[in-house]
């Protein structure tokens, strides 16, 4: 399949180029025949273009996706992309963003991450050959911008959050995926390191952790740091959160979810649950369209009133919603708004 798409766009630039003429004749679209790691290279492109490479790195495989840094024009001082030409603005690579990247989104490309803008679309996918292809299909513009091929970070977090309850704080922390990762690092900071999480494996659908500290008092403030731990002993530091420990006097009887608070919230907020009797308990973030964002607690929680700290620093302003379930027994879901 890939093979015929890619002499399908082989044909459709030489068409296009047999067939230019007027202004369109002085457009001349200009990609690299491969882009190896570390390297930067001016793209040009012109309407209606449409151009094909490939990233070149010897020890990269489907499973590890390439990061792509790409930025309007070619001013940028960056070797290879100085060239003096009409900016355009590139679709953002998903990382950039903090999202994972998505495959599928178009029907005859399934394995391919997509991105695109009004002024073109750049699909990466893993060729069986043995290295990643990128092709740029540009609309009805033309200039240039500069891509950077860098590597993928070890680790793609997700969400970070701490859930407070009376003497302990629960850590729960998601993966989007991880590369040459070997373990985790959790760092209090009036302590140091207190606990080392071994990675639950390599891979790009990433992983669910979750750490307990037991050494903490009620009604102080605790401020907590994750990073991660590659192969070489590299380390890299990934999020902060802060957590305040509270005992619950009143019995708790009920189940119950209440308002998050702040709301609206920029970028933290608490989210507080009552737990009447051991149980099996998930909290989870939705956008509106019932995509699945972060999930803070997944695990038996025994009884009491429980506060989740979550951080939306990585999503854009808008209505999410939070859902609990509690066992059998429970479920409930409320709105909040983030406002950036």
């Amino acid at each position: 399949m890939k093979l015929n798409r890619y002499w399908l766009v082989l044909v459709l630039v030489f068409g296009m180029m047999m067939i230019a003429g007027g202004a369109q004749a002085q457009c001349h679209p200009s990609t690299p025949r491969q882009l190896n790691l570390y390297d930067s290279y001016c793209v040009h492109i012109c309407p209606d273009s449409a151009s094909i490479f490939f990233l070149s790195c010897p020890f990269m495989g489907p499973e590890m996706y390439p990061h792509l840094i790409m930025s309007p024009g070619c001013h940028s001082g960056a070797q290879g992309c100085n060239s003096d030409c009409t900016p355009v603005t590139p679709p953002a690579w998903p990382w950039a963003q903090g999202q994972r990247p998505e495959f599928g989104q178009d029907p005859g490309q399934p394995d391919a991450i997509v991105v695109q803008n009004d002024c073109m679309s750049i699909y990466v996918y893993w060729n069986h050959g043995g290295y990643w292809v990128i092709e740029i299909l540009a609309n009805e513009c033309s200039g240039c911008f500069c891509l950077w091929f860098d590597w993928q970070l070890p680790v793609q977090l997700t969400s970070f959050d701490a859930v407070s309850s009376d003497g302990r704080v629960t850590l729960n922390w998601n993966t989007a995926s991880e590369s040459t990762n070997d373990r985790f690092e959790i760092v209090r900071q009036d302590r140091g390191m207190i606990a080392s999480v071994r990675s639950e494996g390599n891979g790009p659908t990433g992983h669910h952790y979750v750490w307990q500290d037991n050494n903490v008092e009620n009604g102080h403030t605790y401020t907590y740091h994750l990073r991660s731990v590659d192969y070489n002993n590299q380390t890299d530091e990934l999020s902060t959160i802060q957590a305040t420990p509270a005992f619950t006097a009143a019995t708790v009887s009920e189940y119950a979810l209440y308002q998050n608070y702040p709301n609206p919230f920029n970028p933290s907020t608490r989210i507080m649950f009552d737990v009447p009797a051991t149980s099996m308990v998930k909290l989870n973030i939705f956008n509106p369209v019932g995509q699945h964002v972060a999930s803070l607690v997944d695990g038996s929680l025994s009884v009491g009133r429980y506060a989740v700290s979550f951080d939306g620093s990585n999503l854009p302003s808008g209505l999410y919603f939070y859902s609990v379930k509690i066992g059998d027994n429970f479920s409930a879901t409320r709105k909040m708004l983030l406002v950036k």
